[in-house]
């Protein structure tokens, strides 16, 4: 399936002599049970979605997301209101029960704004981009430490 149609509302027919059928248990599974690359980085926002989106094959949207923002850290750090079409477009949630995505579009949108003016005055000094460049490396560790801390609390560790 393209890229572009999994934006469109079509719906997910599964591939030829492919069983989905435990494909989120065995997911769940993998996921409390595997070390801390159990999950390749679509199956995280697979993982993600399915908690959200019950009874909806969400792998193409997942990796899809993947493609489209670059790596995990890029789609957690996607504004919502990106996100939230494309759940609408798929057909998955109706627009008006978008509450919560819009509310944090709105936060996102003010928040991106208060961040670019932070940092912007020191963008083109070097050593003030450094360090700009060091804060942004340290948010991406931390979000990647609370899911391998996260993973390894579900199995019991």
């Amino acid at each position: 399936m393209a890229t572009s149609e999994l934006f469109t509302g079509e719906k997910d027919a599964p591939k030829p002599g492919h069983d989905p059928s435990g494909h989120r248990s065995r997911l769940r599974a993998r996921l409390v049970g595997g070390g801390e690359d159990a999950l390749a980085d679509h199956e995280v926002i697979e993982y993600l979605l399915m908690t959200a989106i019950p009874r909806k094959d969400v792998k193409p949207l997942a990796r899809t997301l993947i493609t489209r923002f670059g790596s995990l850290a890029g789609v957690l750090n996607a504004d919502a209101r990106t996100l939230a079409n494309a759940v609408v477009a798929r057909g998955w949630i109706p627009a008006e029960r978008l509450v919560h995505y819009k509310l944090h579009a709105e936060i996102d949108m003010r928040h991106a704004e208060e961040f670019y003016r932070v940092i912007a005055p020191g963008w083109d000094v070097p050593t003030r981009r450094y360090h700009i460049e060091q804060g942004l490396e340290l948010g991406s560790y931390v979000l990647d430490r609370l899911y391998r801390d996260l993973a390894e609390h579900a199995r019991g560790g």
